[in-house]
């Protein structure tokens, strides 16, 4: 039976859901969805058998798959990346 997952993609985002789809997936668990700017790895954070108030049957997508150690692995060097150049982006001149 498939169900309901509200994802979240950072820790203070907005929660996102889409179905389980054939996917056996539990509170607390990573997992890969299409979304408009691609493939991208989100954490579970809630999951429910009825839809949320504000969505539709319709426009539920289904998880793409779970992700793979190597898929993990990819996100935390990607997120160091990230880290990494916030520290290097050189601050805002600012007018005397």
């Amino acid at each position: 039976m498939s169900h309901i997952l509200g994802i979240k993609f950072r820790d203070h985002g907005q929660v996102y859901y889409f179905e389980s789809g054939p996917f056996v997936v539990a509170l607390g668990d990573d997992v890969l969805v299409q979304t408009e700017q691609g493939l991208g790895m989100g954490h579970v954070v809630a999951v429910r058998d009825d839809l949320p108030e504000d969505a539709h049957e319709g426009e539920l997508k289904p998880i793409f798959r779970l992700p793979t150690d190597e898929d993990r692995d990819t996100q935390r060097e990607n997120d160091q990346l990230g880290r990494e150049a916030h520290l290097l982006e050189p601050l805002p001149e600012v007018d005397a």
